[in-house]
């Protein structure tokens, strides 16, 4: 291919309407504020997960029942932008991946 072709396709491809809306949702994504009622669900969710992983590690074991509830919200609280010690704790990896279920 020569150089004005590939000019061609850049062009055709950069003036896309799916590439420029594929980029513009990237750009409005990574600049989003988050809301307040975001902020307060996230903040009690890592102080939930925190305990009941505390809980867990000292019994030894996590509880059948509780078991998907418990990951169901981690997972809740990973989308809502919730990492660090929380993630360590029930992440891929984490401590609560090694406990048995019971």
């Amino acid at each position: 291919m020569n150089a004005e072709t590939l000019l061609q396709i850049a062009i055709v491809v950069l003036g896309s309407n799916w590439f420029g809306a594929f980029v513009l949702e990237i750009y409005r994504t990574k600049t989003k504020k988050k809301t307040p009622v975001e902020v307060v669900l996230r903040s009690l969710a890592r102080s939930h997960l925190l305990q009941a992983a505390e809980r867990y590690k000292k019994q030894g074991f996590i509880d059948s029942e509780e078991y998907d509830d418990i990951f169901k919200e981690y997972d809740a609280y990973d989308k809502l932008g919730g990492n660090g010690r929380v993630k360590r704790e029930y992440g891929e990896g984490g401590e609560l991946q090694k406990l048995p279920v019971k």
